[in-house]
């Protein structure tokens, strides 16, 4: 029993500090592909998590991907929509 209850404390421990080094890599990253990276392991995790969609989008244009940094501020702004739920389900369509 002392077995198991150890060896899935340290699988939480091992989950939870790759979540942190994600969360810290989005949030503190220096290098751009490194800030990319993690949110978007973040936005993976907690899809509606609007804030990664925004450092994400930074990181885009720190790297000068314009396209992909304003598509993910577009993203990152309909998270959670609600009032703005029909612009946001029109803005593929402004794109093209």
């Amino acid at each position: 029993m002392l077995q198991l209850l150890l060896t899935v404390a340290a699988i939480v421990w091992a989950t939870s500090s790759v979540f942190a080094n994600d969360e810290q890599d989005c949030f503190q990253g220096q290098e751009p592909q490194l800030r990319i990276k993690g949110c978007s392991e973040m936005i993976e995790r907690a899809p509606e998590d609007a804030t990664a969609y925004h450092n994400r989008a930074f990181a885009y244009a720190l790297a000068g991907d314009i396209d992909n940094a304003i598509e993910g501020l577009l993203e990152g702004h309909c998270v959670g929509a609600g009032q703005r739920k029909r612009l946001c389900q029109s803005w593929p369509r402004l794109r093209e």
